[in-house]
Order: C-alpha cells, then sequence, then structure tokens
C-alpha cells in the first residue's frame, strides 16, 4: 500500500497550485493554522 498524501493548495488566483507529496514519515503543517502539525506515522498508524 502506498501511504502518501497529497495537497493541493488554493492561491490567491482562485485557481489550485501544484501538489505537494508527502509520505508516511512526513509531517504536515496546515497554512490557516501555522501551529497545527499532521504527523502522517500518526494518521498511518496500523494500516
Amino acid at each position: 500500500m502506498d501511504k502518501t498524501v497529497v495537497v493541493f493548495t488554493l492561491q490567491e488566483d482562485g485557481r489550485y497550485g501544484r501538489p505537494q507529496m508527502y509520505a508516511e514519515e512526513d509531517k504536515i503543517t496546515v497554512n490557516f493554522f501555522p501551529d497545527f502539525m499532521v504527523d502522517l506515522r500518526q494518521v498511518f498508524e496500523g494500516i
């Protein structure tokens, strides 16, 4: 199983930019909540 996350970010012009790809060992920050981080190890734990 491929454990990846693809994030599309809405740009100021109303279009989505190029996707960012993350793997199981990565941590993702959220643009609107810079102090909030998603640890993908926890997301994929047990899968």
